[in-house]
């Protein structure tokens, strides 16, 4: 299932035999989870006061270390995981086919603005779901020049807040960094694309097609005349997934996975706009 779903099962009250942790414990697990660093003196006395146990004074303590700039940092770094644009930095089938401009280090400004984009609006009094749908996003220098942006920080990894109002980008998923890590290394994936949006953001289960009784022969004749569309140049990706998924009783198998399918392929694998 998705990684950072959670099931209702999960959520009950644990078992009588369950292991309950002391207040150092608890010290422990709160620091290694949001600055990801041992407890600062302040949360050892709290621990050794038992004023950890204390609610309200919990809390002033959790609010205390996210906003510290390791807690920060942490939180950028859980939006990395959470949308798997970090994998963007390491993964072996980069750089992509076409683009010798999709180097390391832009990849590298990539992974950091979804980190940057995530910490923004999870730090300002603006609705949370400007993550999603945002009229902004944060670039520094190397972003900029290579999205053909004006705006941003001075140098590398130096990120600042950019309005994307007048244009097609804006939050996570017009991201370079989403759209570069759910596609293939020669050409774009709105399957991809959809099917991680459906199962890591909103915790939908996508079945696998071949569960829904496609027809494996037809299936490959399909695929051939699709890739003839795709190998000549002479026709979109909406019209190669139309062939894709003919006919009526295979569209209504992937309809579950792509929809909404071609609002997420208005970018190349590289990021670019199309």
């Amino acid at each position: 299932g998705p990684r950072f779903c959670v099931s209702e099962s999960q959520l009950q009250a644990p078992a009588s035999t369950a292991y309950v942790l002391d207040a150092f414990d608890d010290a422990s697990s709160i620091s290694s989870f949001l600055p990801a660093r041992s407890p600062d003196d302040a949360l050892m006395a709290a621990a050794a006061s038992g004023e950890i146990f204390d609610t309200a004074e919990l809390e002033k303590h959790i609010d205390r270390l996210i906003d510290s700039d390791l807690g920060r940092e942490q939180v950028g770094t859980f939006a990395g995981l959470w949308f798997g644009t970090d994998n963007l930095m390491s993964a072996a089938d980069t750089p992509r086919e076409g683009s010798s401009d999709f180097t390391d280090q832009v990849r590298e400004s990539m992974a950091h603005e979804i980190r940057e984009i995530f910490k923004e609006a999870f730090y300002s009094e603006s609705d949370f779901l400007d993550v999603y749908r945002g009229d902004y996003t944060m670039l520094d220098k190397t972003l900029a020049d290579y999205y053909g942006m004006t705006g941003g920080g001075s140098q590398h990894l130096d990120f600042q807040k950019v309005s994307t109002a007048d244009s097609n980008r804006g939050g996570i998923f017009a991201s370079g960094a989403f759209m570069a890590t759910y596609a293939a290394i020669d050409q774009t994936s709105p399957v991809k694309r959809s099917v991680h949006f459906r199962q890591e953001i909103l915790c939908q289960d996508v079945p696998d097609p071949t569960s829904l009784g496609a027809d494996k022969l037809d299936r490959e004749e399909k695929l051939e005349a699709a890739n003839l569309i795709r190998a000549d140049g002479s026709g979109t990706e909406a019209e190669y997934y139309t062939v894709v998924t003919s006919p009526a009783s295979r569209y209504a198998c992937h309809k579950l996975i792509i929809t909404p399918l071609f609002a997420a392929d208005d970018f190349y694998q590289f990021g670019w706009l199309l």
